[in-house]
């Protein structure tokens, strides 16, 4: 269910990036999902985050994805079928472990990013579990 990028999707990707680089995660308004959200926003135009709950701590994330099958199932639900990590472009969502537990993150080409407790974490894209075209 992938949507049409905005013309200058790079440039657009580069500011988020720079906008989110420090914000510490905070459930319900700096985590994964609202970053990725976020990102999503930019590049596409469309806002996937008001189609689910409010949350303000990890026990209500926890509680929102036990009810949508775990990160990839609530990612899969949104984006649509899974692609291969490898054929992850930048501007896409993927999962992976940032030193925490499972998280959608954005990738960047080779490395992706997603919000940990001092700001954006980056590692390897190939460290992902999944993948999904935005």
């Amino acid at each position: 269910m992938s949507a049409l990028r905005v013309d200058n999707w790079p440039l657009v990707l580069s500011q988020k990036i720079e906008e989110w680089r420090d914000r510490p995660l905070e459930y319900g308004r700096t985590d994964c999902f609202q970053f990725a959200g976020d990102v999503v926003l930019a590049l596409t135009g469309i806002d996937y985050r008001r189609s689910f709950p409010v949350y303000a701590s990890r026990a209500e994330a926890a509680a929102i994805l036990a009810a949508n099958d775990g990160v990839i199932g609530l990612v899969t639900g949104v984006l649509g079928p899974q692609k291969p990590v490898a054929w992850a472009m930048r501007g896409d969502l993927i999962a992976a472990d940032f030193g925490d537990a499972l998280a959608v993150g954005v990738c960047l080409g080779v490395h992706c990013c997603a919000p940990g407790p001092r700001g954006l974490v980056f590692i390897m894209t190939a460290r992902a579990v999944a993948a999904w075209s935005v």
